[in-house]
């Protein structure tokens, strides 16, 4: 396609004039404006002003020999989607504005939130605390604001979330559940221990709950049960106890999200503890509530930040083929 062609339109035209004022035109220009050139009007190239912007063009172009900025490499890959575009939805793009700076920047913006998604990880060592509770106590203030906006079948909000902020006594007692179960779990005293240590050094919990609101899963704690061994499990009794479960679950992840766009490190954990009277006790679980985890919140344990560190494999890497399939 003959690049002079795009110039055509009237659009066109005024994006390249409002070009030659500047300095150094758009990137995505400087390899068709020279082209464009040797297309205008014997009178046009005898102008001092025309001269001028055509010398500062060139000077760009010899000078310029850096690498290309991330905003500009798609500032430059947008303009080269259009020019092999047909002539018709080449106005169709420009008069949406699609190489306007709210593009490129709200490009950029969905770039980096997908990056966020995707570089996210379970951590299981944190660092050493050393900020104080305010900090961990708005840090989760803001993941449970975000956790709120999770989906919900017919907006029944039916997840409610406990915080335990280190050290207090609620953290204490989870410490001590966690080595009590240990134990129940054939655990030698050492690792048991170990375990109750590493939760002692773990600054902030938060326990979600979903509300299962009457269904027939709602747990009876025998008088005589040992409050840390863990109760049978009780699968969901209803479609509407499922959805709800399903909710709770994308709130989890709201809040994981949220931590780590502010650098913070996070597990969410199920197992033995969270089913236990015990644990249900400390966090004031009503019968009808089910625990859907317990999120651990801290720093990293090294220096490497949350998104650079090792990522375990899956089970099996998988192809994006066998994930994605259009029907």
């Amino acid at each position: 396609m003959n690049t002079s062609h795009v110039f055509r339109s009237h659009l066109m035209q005024q994006f390249m004039a409002a070009a030659r004022t500047q300095s150094r035109p758009p990137l995505a220009l400087l390899g068709v404006t020279s082209e464009e050139s040797s297309s205008t009007t014997t009178s046009e190239r005898n102008t001092n002003q025309h001269n001028t912007h055509q010398r500062d063009v060139s000077s760009t172009r010899r000078t310029y020999t850096g690498r290309l900025s991330e905003s500009e490499s798609r500032a430059l890959s947008s303009f080269a989607s259009m020019m092999s575009s047909s002539s018709s939805s080449e106005h169709r793009m420009f008069t949406s504005a699609s190489l306007s700076s709210d593009h490129l920047s709200a490009t950029s913006t969905s770039l980096d939130f997908q990056n966020i998604l995707k570089a996210r990880k379970t951590t299981s060592r944190f660092a050493l605390d050393t900020r104080d509770v305010t900090f961990w106590k708005e840090a989760l203030d803001r993941a449970v604001a975000c956790g709120l906006t999770a989906p919900n079948h017919k907006r029944t909000e039916p997840f409610r979330f406990r915080r335990l902020l280190a050290p207090s006594e609620s953290t204490q007692r989870l410490a001590e559940i966690a080595f009590q179960v240990s134990l129940r779990h054939k655990k030698s005293i050492e690792e048991a221990e170990r375990k109750r240590h590493k939760w002692q050094q773990i600054p902030a919990f938060l326990v979600t709950l979903v509300d299962q609101g009457g269904d027939s899963s709602m747990v009876i704690i025998p008088e005589n049960k040992d409050l840390y061994e863990p109760l049978p499990y009780v699968a969901p009794a209803s479609e509407l106890a499922l959805e709800d479960y399903a909710a709770a679950c994308a709130a989890v992840q709201n809040v994981l999200l949220s931590l780590h766009a502010e650098g913070i490190a996070s597990k969410w954990a199920t197992g033995p503890v969270i089913q236990t009277p015990a644990f249900r006790h400390l966090v004031q679980a009503r019968p009808h509530d089910r625990v859907v985890g317990i999120i651990m919140v801290g720093m990293p344990h090294t220096s490497i930040p949350v998104d650079q560190g090792p990522r375990r494999r899956r089970r099996r890497r998988r192809a994006m083929e066998e994930i994605l399939q259009d029907l």
